[in-house]
């Protein structure tokens, strides 16, 4: 049994995408994750189009202050839709409006999810390129998805944060796939980070995700289908996993 869904990469094109293209189950299912990936280069650039028109209904006051902060006009409509679509999809999740939904942010801590008399799910979001991740489940749970960018450095950077045998994985994979390789390992362990809120973050040389999908402690992780061009990854309670086997 899949622990998660199959993941929904989608194009913000038109408003009415979230009614037409979001299916849920008609029950909230503790072992699975639901999961999307959402290119929002249709708000960006300098041929953007408007955003969404009931954007600033949707998200808080304190958001869209926050937004305005960051200097370059693209930041801030990506920190505007990042918010947007999360709160769009944990009312689709829940279903419950959006108004009835709070996003609680502290500083240096995780961002969760309260609601008035319900229990509320948990969540995580990542921002790569083009494209806002989100991850939905009853349980906690961790995303990742990053753009494949070459930079300098990679090689010292693979020696720095990678196990000898993710080392060597890295270091025996075509030259042309070793991009591809880097980032495949980068996201699990992200994710395995953000899914434990940095219970495991000793060191990430010091655990090891060499294999595609697999468990470290009491975590599970697994790359997950993503954009051409970008690597992506989850990671959710081992003890989920478990329950959904025996079901």
């Amino acid at each position: 049994m899949c622990i998660f869904e199959n993941v929904k990469i989608i194009k913000a094109d038109t408003e009415p995408f979230l009614s037409e293209s979001l299916e849920f189950h008609p029950h909230r299912d503790t072992c699975k994750i639901q999961t999307w990936m959402i290119d929002i280069s249709h708000f960006l650039g300098s041929n953007a189009k408007e955003m969404p028109p009931n954007l600033l209904h949707v998200i808080s006051d304190k958001e869209i202050r926050n937004a305005r902060r960051f200097k370059r006009r693209a930041d801030q409509q990506k920190s505007l839709l990042s918010n947007y679509f999360l709160r769009r999809l944990l009312s689709k999740f829940v279903g419950l409006p959006t108004s009835e939904i709070k996003v609680i942010r502290h500083q240096n801590a995780k961002p969760q999810c309260q609601i008035h008399g319900h229990r509320a799910p948990n969540f995580s979001v990542s921002h790569s390129g083009n494209y806002i991740a989100y991850a939905i489940s009853e349980k906690a749970v961790g995303l990742d998805i990053e753009e494949c960018k070459k930079f300098e450095g990679l090689p010292l950077l693979v020696d720095r944060f990678f196990s000898p045998n993710e080392n060597f994985l890295f270091k025996k994979t075509k030259s042309i796939h070793q991009l591809h390789c880097f980032y495949a390992l980068w996201t699990r362990k992200e994710a395995l980070i953000k899914a434990s809120k940095q219970e495991i973050s000793y060191g990430l040389s010091a655990f090891e995700v060499a294999s595609k999908s697999g468990n470290i402690g009491e975590w599970s992780y697994s790359s997950i289908d993503a954009p051409s061009g970008y690597a992506a990854a989850l990671a959710w309670p081992s003890e989920i996993y478990k329950k959904g086997a025996k079901d």
